[in-house]
């Protein structure tokens, strides 16, 4: 039967022995298997992620908002200010670290696509400027994610990352 090491108490302070080499002794070989296998894992996950894109980070906050941003699903205003800062930190970063990001370039021209097409100051952001069109905040939540699809659609966010229109 696997022991887990015990306790002591050193100059009053209860600790935690962490007897490995007795703990280490009692390891079965399926146990060391499993080990190993979770070993190459952590491995694995320390490599770095191929391509980052910031619209691949805005597509996981879709999904699953809560865990990115915080707020409960009902305190839209929390996550559309978190979901600006999160954006806005995404950009700083990708810029202070010299990193190329195709979809970060594409959303710098996000707020011009706006501009144009409604005619909306964009002097506060996209996420602000659309958050001042809509009845609530919860509107503005769905009219992002829709207005950022709209726009990964449309021949302007091809045009932000290359340079020219698209052939069509």
């Amino acid at each position: 039967m696997l022991r887990w090491p015990g306790s002591f108490s050193y100059d009053g302070c209860s600790c935690r022995v962490a007897a490995w080499f007795n703990y280490a002794l009692q390891l079965t070989p399926k146990t060391l298997r499993v080990l190993g296998r979770l070993s190459a894992s952590v491995s694995r996950m320390k490599e770095p992620a191929p391509n980052p894109s910031l619209f691949g980070v805005l597509a996981a906050i879709q999904q699953r908002p809560g865990m990115y941003v915080g707020g409960s699903d009902a305190d839209y205003a929390t996550q559309l200010d978190r979901l600006d800062m999160l954006i806005q930190g995404y950009l700083i970063a990708l810029r202070s670290h010299q990193i190329e990001d195709d979809g970060a370039a594409a959303y710098r021209a996000f707020p011009d696509y706006l501009a144009k097409r409604f005619g909306w100051s964009m002097s506060q952001g996209p996420i602000r400027a659309i958050r001042h069109a809509t009845p609530s905040d919860r509107e503005a939540w769905d009219l992002f994610w829709k207005l950022l699809d709209d726009y990964r659609s449309s021949p302007e966010s091809t045009t932000a990352v290359t340079g020219h229109m698209p052939a069509g």
